[in-house]
């Protein structure tokens, strides 16, 4: 079980003031976004953990290739707890923004696809 968070990166209490947990696919969505969240570097305790938003931001017309790999390397399991494989990633580009497709293994063996979008200027 892990802690949730909402989209401002707050974790969310219950009724009784008391931090709200999940578990299962829950869990593994909110591991995908933690680490789109998270700038690679910002984790002083992992610093392989994260996005490398930077990179994403800083390279001039970008290729989905490009930004695929990047995304890749987010997700390397090696550097994330609950995550035991990568399954795929595709990536599209439109504008300022680069969508995701991604599906992921939990060490729980749970699969989870899902869809996110982070914004590059």
């Amino acid at each position: 079980m892990i802690v949730l968070y909402d989209n401002n990166g707050i974790p969310v209490v219950n009724d009784r003031g008391n931090l709200h947990m999940i578990d299962g696919e829950d869990k593994v969505r909110q591991i995908i976004y933690n680490v789109l969240s998270t700038m690679k570097g910002e984790d002083l305790l992992n610093p392989n953990y994260g996005l490398d938003i930077k990179t994403l931001k800083q390279t001039p017309n970008i290729s989905p290739t490009v930004a695929r790999a990047i995304i890749v390397d987010a997700f390397n399991p090696d550097n994330i707890v609950g995550i035991s494989q990568l399954n795929s990633v595709v990536v599209t580009i439109e504008g300022t923004a680069i969508y995701i497709d991604i599906s992921v293994t939990s060490s729980d063996n749970i699969t989870v696809s899902e869809q996110a979008a982070v914004e590059i200027q």
